[in-house]
């Protein structure tokens, strides 16, 4: 289907919000190099229940599946229920009635980079974090490569040096008027771009600029029966942050590690009768309580079980009055997308590709022009390497691709760097497979060597998106390597370069 950026603005715009690209495949469109994806509310409205997440919507905005409203159609495929909406189904919610929500498309690389640098500067590595890459390999040499384009954390408050708690979540703060000036508003990202005005003379640098950066939206401020709009930057998750590279070094996207993955508990075996179990968990300490309610609609539960789960177990086996149940342990995601697309005047992450040069690459500075010169010599390098005929690597997580691309020249000789490759792509997950494709397009890119976790045998989902990967690529004629290793000594590839495990290839 052609165009389908212009689809997705055409139904957000009707259904008020944003929407974001499964990784679903709609079957309506059977062209498999050029596949299409169901979209889910990401802000925007379904049309049959009104929530603004969880449903989804094809890209003709013909067909609706609605996760909350039950009909006689049900979508076993995620649980929900199928609505043609150019049918005689009821449809419960109308949008007309809904204040859109304001976002913006995705703003340039440049853009991205400045604010995404500024980002950094103010919240530069925390101590935990550092330490935390240290325990992966990483050297404060590695850690400082990239320069002001490397790591941060972001948390919404943090101590000063005295001591005091600082509300960095705000980044502004308003002074209140006094012998009849006006109300004033001290803004972090605004104050930036008021000097950036003044010391380049530029007048672009107004106060929407930062439109379409993901993580910065406005927020409203009342004050004395007025409301003021003031950008903030505000990740929904906390944790250390990590760059996604475009093929100049710019940083064009970022994730959020979290430094506690969370874990809830889910019945998934029950033969207990007269009521419904629910699992309190703890995903701090592992401790847990099995809930029964009675089926006659009472509010009130009864424990029936409580215990400690060991951290290496996934099911729990129980029983009750002799009636055998299980529940297991669900791991929640470690990395989250910067994205502000459920905020007014917030912005999509997209899912960037990262393009992860070796470090002789990775350390030129893109905006660093010759003082004799005026020139931005160092990015000419970049674009050059960047069109040269290469091998390269795929991987699934950019943090995972910084440290292995670190270790590659110290691990193979420049001639087999030749042959597998010295760079790395890396998505945000395994089911983003094809947004590969583009880059290595742009990379000139020959042949490719795949690194994936070792332990995609064993899940069931990667496998399926590995397999689609390795056919995506024999399709566009990419020569293809599958590395290999041992996984009882190291699960991703970062691991098995840091370890200096033995690394196999095999040509598919």
């Amino acid at each position: 289907m052609q165009n389908l950026q212009s689809k997705y603005a055409e139904l957000e715009e009707k259904l008020g919000g944003a929407l974001r690209e499964t990784d679903m495949i709609d079957t309506d469109y059977k062209d498999p190099q050029h596949p299409v994806y169901w979209l889910e509310f990401y802000g925007a409205h379904c049309p049959i229940c009104g929530g603004t997440h969880w449903c989804m919507i094809n890209v003709t905005g013909t067909k609706v599946v609605c996760q909350r409203q039950t009909n006689n159609h049900p979508f076993r495929a995620t649980g929900g229920y199928m609505y043609y909406l150019d049918k005689n189904f009821k449809v419960s919610f109308d949008v007309s009635k809904q204040k859109p929500l304001i976002t913006h498309p995705k703003a340039k690389p440049e853009i991205l980079d400045m604010f995404y640098r500024a980002v950094m500067l103010c919240y530069p590595l925390c101590d935990k974090h550092r330490e935390n890459l240290h325990k992966r390999g990483m050297t404060d040499e590695m850690i400082n490569l990239r320069g002001k384009r490397a790591f941060g954390t972001y948390y919404p408050t943090k101590k000063d040096k005295d001591g005091n708690v600082v509300d960095y979540f705000s980044q502004a703060k308003i002074e209140p008027s006094r012998d009849g000036r006006p109300v004033k508003i001290i803004s972090l990202w605004n104050g930036m771009l008021d000097n950036l005005k003044t010391e380049t003379g530029n007048p672009k640098f107004t106060h929407d600029y930062w439109f379409g950066v993901p993580g910065f939206y406005n927020v409203e401020y009342p004050y004395n029966g007025k409301t003021y709009q003031i950008p903030k930057f505000a990740p929904k998750v906390f944790g250390m942050l990590v760059p996604f590279y475009n093929e100049y070094n710019q940083i064009i996207g970022m994730q959020s590690r979290v430094d506690h993955v969370r874990e809830t508990a889910e019945i998934i075996n029950s033969s207990v009768l007269g009521g419904k179990l629910k699992v309190d968990f703890n995903s701090y300490t592992h401790k847990y309580k099995v809930l029964l309610y009675s089926a006659i609609g009472k509010k009130e539960a009864t424990v029936i079980a409580e215990g400690e789960v060991p951290v290496d177990q996934d099911v729990v086996n129980l029983d009750y009055a002799g009636m055998k149940y299980e529940f297991k342990i669900q791991k929640g995601g470690k990395y989250f997308w910067v994205s502000s697309a459920k905020q007014k005047d917030g912005a999509k992450s997209q899912s960037p590709v990262s393009v992860v040069y070796n470090p002789e690459i990775a350390r030129l500075d893109p905006t660093k022009v010759d003082s004799n010169t005026g020139k931005t010599t160092e990015l000419d390098q970049i674009k050059a390497y960047s069109k040269k005929p290469k091998a390269i690597w795929l991987t699934e997580g950019g943090l995972k691709a910084i440290i292995a691309t670190d270790y590659l020249p110290m691990r193979f000789n420049q001639q087999q760097l030749d042959v597998i490759g010295r760079d790395f792509l890396a998505v945000g997950g395994v089911s983003q497979y094809s947004h590969f494709l583009p880059m290595l397009k742009k990379l000139n890119v020959t042949s490719v060597t795949t690194a994936y976790d070792m332990d995609f045998q064993e899940n069931q989902q990667v496998k399926d998106n590995y397999r689609k990967l390795l056919k995506m690529l024999k399709q566009h004629g990419y020569k293809v390597r599958f590395a290999n290793w041992d996984l009882s000594k190291a699960k991703g590839i970062d691991d098995a370069l840091v370890k200096g495990i033995e690394i196999d290839f095999k040509e598919i």
